[in-house]
C-alpha cells in the first residue's frame, strides 16, 4: 500500500509540475523522441514538419495522457505507445542513444523504423555499456533500433553487442555544424 502511495505522489507532482499541451499532437512522418538536442535534429528534419515526443518532464500532452490511463501497458511506456499512434510516423529518431525506453518502441511498433544519433562520448563505467551488461539476456534480446547512427565503427561493434540493427559510422552531428 505505501509503495503504491508513493508512486501516486511521484505522478501527481510530475503532473502539477510539467506544462501542460491542451491539442491533439499533429500527425507527421517524423517524430523526434526527446526532446533534448533536437534543434540538431530540426536542422535536417524541417521538410517532414516533425513532432517531438517530450519525455523529460518539460510537457505533457493531456489528450494523450487521458488516453494513456485506459491503454493495457501503463505507465510511461502507455504515453508513448498512445503519442506514437497518434502521430502515425514512419521514422522515430533520437539523440539520446543511451535510453533504454528508446530501444524497446521497435517491439511494440514494428511497423515503424527507429534511429538513434550517438550524442556524446561513452565510456563503460556509469554509462550505457554498464547498464545494459547488468541486465539479464531477456531483457536485452528485446532491444532493437533499426539504425544507430554512430561515431565510429569501434563504438558501433559495442552497441550491436546489446543491440540488434544496423550500424552506420557517421561521426558526431554535433561537430559537422562547427566550421
Amino acid at each position: 500500500m505505501f509503495i503504491s502511495i508513493k508512486k501516486l505522489w511521484r505522478y501527481l507532482c510530475y503532473f502539477f509540475q510539467t506544462k501542460k499541451v491542451w491539442t491533439w499532437p499533429q500527425q507527421s512522418e517524423v517524430l523526434i523522441y526527446d526532446a533534448a538536442n533536437s534543434e540538431i535534429l530540426l536542422e535536417y528534419l524541417k521538410p517532414w514538419n516533425p513532432e517531438i515526443l517530450h519525455v523529460r518532464k518539460e510537457k505533457i500532452n493531456i489528450w494523450i495522457f487521458l488516453k494513456a490511463l485506459f491503454k493495457k501497458s501503463k505507465g510511461h511506456d502507455a504515453y508513448i505507445d498512445c503519442f506514437i499512434e497518434k502521430v502515425n510516423p514512419c521514422l522515430i529518431i533520437t539523440t539520446i542513444d543511451n535510453a533504454k525506453i528508446f530501444y524497446k518502441i521497435s517491439g511494440r511498433h514494428p511497423n515503424i523504423k527507429t534511429l538513434f544519433v550517438q550524442n556524446g562520448c561513452r565510456g563503460y563505467y556509469d554509462d550505457v555499456f554498464w547498464i545494459l551488461e547488468s541486465l539479464d539476456s531477456d531483457a536485452i534480446s528485446t532491444f532493437f533500433v533499426d539504425y544507430m547512427l554512430v561515431f565510429g565503427s569501434v563504438i558501433g561493434k559495442r552497441y550491436s553487442q546489446y543491440l540488434k540493427g544496423s550500424v552506420l559510422s557517421a561521426g558526431s552531428m554535433k561537430n559537422n555544424f562547427v566550421p
